[in-house]
């Protein structure tokens, strides 16, 4: 039976951490251009010729944030649940993944023109918090596990019991 950490190991933390700030980039940047630019066109004001790319980008940004989320539910997630430790700022973070998603979803497939910019600008304030959210529940969880740590020991992983040891 594999381990099931809570500390992830670093090339999952800085995958996650890139796929967060590529998404974050593109979605901001998209942002900026579907709000604030329009550039002349042959026939007057038109969109930025960029953000249909931008976008693009950041569906699949959005979905490799989907897989790496798929990584944290299988490892970190039920490891932190057990240990009752930083569960707020999980549960803010798992929430605000969720809305991410779904407000994602439904620009994507059911926003009609009415609803569109309301639901756009509500994905992207959640969107812009994200990072922040993440920011505090590292922090928490590393002073929670410099806290629990002994003065001059390495933190150790945190692991479910081996199956096959009888």
């Amino acid at each position: 039976m594999p381990l099931v950490r809570m500390l992830m190991p670093r090339w999952l933390r800085r995958t996650i951490y890139g796929v967060l700030a590529s998404s974050w980039l593109t979605g901001t940047t998209f942002f900026v251009l579907s709000r604030f630019v329009e550039v002349e066109g042959e026939f007057g004001p038109q969109k930025h010729p960029m953000q249909a790319s931008v976008l693009a980008a950041h569906g699949a940004c959005a979905f490799l944030m989907l897989l790496a989320l798929g990584a944290l539910w299988t490892n970190h997630v039920p490891a932190a649940w057990r240990s009752r430790r930083s569960r707020r700022l999980g549960i803010s973070l798992v929430s605000i993944t969720a809305l991410m998603a779904i407000s994602g979803w439904v620009l994507y497939y059911a926003a009609g023109d009415t609803l569109r910019p309301w639901i756009g600008n509500l994905h992207f304030a959640i969107g812009v918090s994200l990072p922040v959210a993440l920011a505090c529940h590292v922090a928490a969880g590393r002073r929670s596990r410099r806290a629990r740590t002994p003065a001059g020991e390495a933190p150790t992983r945190a692991a479910a019991p081996d199956a096959t040891a009888g």
